[in-house]
């Protein structure tokens, strides 16, 4: 009897997952697995966990709706606590598990951990089947090699629009569970049993759940917590791939809030000025291409229109970072950048904390940017507009390292995902893929365009 594991990574859906639907049509016997790993609750340079309490939060009400559905086709999910290129290993010698399956990642730190689990795994000879999941174009499908992808966005656009969109995109199927009704479930009885996520990350507080906020997070949240501004967005951003496809379906047919995304994205306020898919997007909750089949079914009953154009394009931006994340390897994450270059000078480490305390309770000279961050610390959202004005700030008036901002909204962002995060601040310090240098911005002048009644600023002052 064939048996496999299917490590669970940031593709956290049943729907559109090919990787998914092969590893139930090869497979008798079938055990999901999703991984915490401690390392994701190291402490960044603002004393909390990378793993933000609210990237905590969507995530664990995904695992929920995921461990709910999979339950429902006979298939369990794990969590386990450990680094996964130790518990994996272990997992497949304990249930005799012939394959493993897994989506492939980005970022240098995962792409490590993928390469040590497979060493460990090449003594027992277990097949391994990784594949790309969380991409809008198939990376196996470009015309040109990942190294060679341009450096400048519109010249990634414009040669991928040559080839045809439609015949680059990763085509994801809905999977028929049928193939999996006789499917016998794989338990963990054995020396593993002990690893139960609940009983090690408890450990992280005695007083909360994992997924909880911890007292360092709470000292943050109390330092913007006099001011309480709207909770629609929090409110609707809630974890689960059904919460993701209802948003999706919401924003494009019943509101069909995507005719008018190109002139509302900017906004600041309004609960549809911009699409919010960005969070189901980072964990995998949402395949990108479901999202382009849903944005052409619509333009197949209303017509394309630049804004329809748009949300693609946006999911665009997306793989271009994933690219140069791929390209560049470390290198996006230094501060000289992905060409060597330091744009700021050398500050006083004592000013550089004093400015970041100053962004992080919210107490700076620009009320736009103290409103754009107690949105960020109350709710982990901040729209584009305010993220590009917020860290053009902390770059260019406070001269704080954009490297130090990344960090920072790493462990605030609910939707945040390393390519998109590293890839944007990058781009505003001069260092990244901007052809024009670094971006300065007027913070009035910025305010008077995007909050000319001043009702953002007021809502979250």
């Amino acid at each position: 009897m064939a048996k496999a594991i299917y490590w669970m990574r940031n593709d956290l859906r049943l729907g559109s997952n090919p990787l998914l639907q092969r590893a139930l049509t090869e497979n008798q016997a079938l055990v999901c697995v999703y991984i915490h790993d401690p390392r994701q609750f190291a402490r960044t340079a603002i004393s909390v966990p990378r793993l933000g309490w609210h990237r905590r939060r969507f995530l664990a009400q995904t695992l929920q709706q995921l461990q709910d559905d999979l339950h429902k086709v006979q298939i369990e999910l794990l969590q386990l606590w450990g680094e996964p290129e130790l518990i994996l290993p272990q997992l497949v010698e304990e249930l005799g598990a012939d394959t493993l399956y897994f989506s492939r990642e980005c970022a240098p730190e995962e792409r490590s951990v993928e390469s040590f689990t497979c060493a460990r795994l090449e003594p027992s000879r277990t097949r391994v089947i990784r594949a790309w999941t969380g991409f809008l174009i198939n990376p196996d499908k470009l015309p040109f090699a990942i190294e060679e992808t341009p450096d400048v966005f519109s010249d990634f656009r414009r040669r991928v629009e040559k080839v045809g969109l439609e015949n680059l995109v990763l085509r994801a199927p809905e999977i028929d569970f049928s193939v999996s009704k006789n499917s016998r479930q794989l338990t963990t009885a054995g020396t593993l049993a002990y690893r139960t996520v609940q009983k090690h990350l408890q450990k992280i507080s005695s007083q909360a759940a994992w997924f909880e906020i911890l007292p360092e997070e709470s000292a943050l949240l109390q330092a913007v917590e006099q001011v309480q501004g709207p909770r629609e967005k929090m409110n609707l951003l809630c974890g689960g791939e059904r919460q993701g496809q209802t948003r999706v379906d919401d924003y494009i047919f019943n509101k069909r809030s995507i005719a008018t995304y190109f002139e509302t994205r900017n906004g600041l306020l309004g609960l549809n000025d911009s699409t919010l898919f960005s969070a189901w997007l980072a964990n995998g909750s949402l395949a990108p291409g479901w999202i382009y089949e849903r944005v052409k079914s619509y333009e197949k009953q209303f017509g394309s229109s630049k804004s329809s154009e748009w949300v693609v394009v946006e999911l665009l931006w997306r793989d271009f970072f994933k690219l140069m994340l791929l390209k560049y390897d470390v290198k996006f994450f230094l501060r000289q950048g992905i060409h060597g270059e330091i744009r700021t000078r050398k500050i006083d480490r004592r000013d550089v904390n004093e400015s970041l305390n100053q962004i992080l309770t919210a107490s700076t000279a620009q009320p736009f940017v103290n409103a754009n961050m107690r949105e960020l610390v109350q709710t982990g959202f901040m729209s584009n507009r305010g993220r590009q004005n917020v860290a053009s700030f902390m770059i260019n008036d406070l001269e704080i390292p954009w490297t130090l901002g990344a960090w920072c909204f790493e462990s605030l962002l609910i939707d945040y995902d390393p390519a998109s995060n590293w890839g944007n601040w990058a781009y505003l310090a001069g260092v990244g893929n901007d052809p024009r240098g670094s971006r300065v911005f007027n913070i009035e002048k910025q305010q008077s365009m995007y909050d000319p009644d001043g009702l953002y600023v007021q809502a979250w002052s």
